[in-house]
């Protein structure tokens, strides 16, 4: 009997740790990828910003499943992030902003990129890949770091303007 109750105990405790540490919503994370100069000066070079946010309601969420730039598999009753993303070097890159799915554990934060695309024969194929940032550390990647921050949406704006006025200056017509 005590040791039906020290399991009970056990599973209740861990339950309750696993829940808190879901829900992440109204957390921003700001990740930002650098290079390394020649002089050992570091630029950024790919920013990624995370917004956790709560379940959208059907328009709201229908509307950001349509602006996704990959045809990605959402559960839409899952846990869902905001994935910001620009590549400041490369003038091809745009600016994207996608809805994915998240889970967590104790030591991680998984961002889920599971998507499909059509093949050579027409039929459709699915692709999944992920994205881990460790909770301890915030680090995402090897060269890359994220810090929490209180606004994404105006960090990207301004970075997305000097991308912009940088390609127009090397235009020559």
């Amino acid at each position: 009997m005590k040791k039906l109750l020290l399991i009970l105990i056990c599973l209740f405790v861990s339950f309750e740790v696993r829940s808190e540490s879901d829900n992440l919503s109204g957390k921003k994370l700001l990740c930002i990828r650098v290079k390394k100069n020649f002089d050992k000066s570091e630029i950024e070079k790919k920013l990624y910003g995370y917004e956790f946010v709560s379940k959208l309601k059907g328009d709201d969420m229908q509307l950001s499943l349509n602006q996704n730039s990959f045809d990605f598999i959402v559960n839409t009753n899952g846990n869902l992030v905001f994935r910001y993303y620009l590549d400041l070097f490369n003038d091809m890159d745009s600016f994207d902003k996608d809805l994915l799915n998240y889970k967590t554990t104790l030591q991680h934060i998984e961002i889920i990129k599971d998507f499909t695309y059509k093949n050579f024969d027409g039929g459709l194929s699915r692709y999944s890949s992920s994205e881990k940032i460790n909770r301890e550390t915030l680090e995402f990647y090897r060269d890359q770091k994220c810090q929490i921050v209180e606004e994404l949406n105006s960090y990207f704006e301004e970075r997305l303007d000097k991308k912009i006025k940088y390609m127009k200056s090397k235009q020559k017509i």
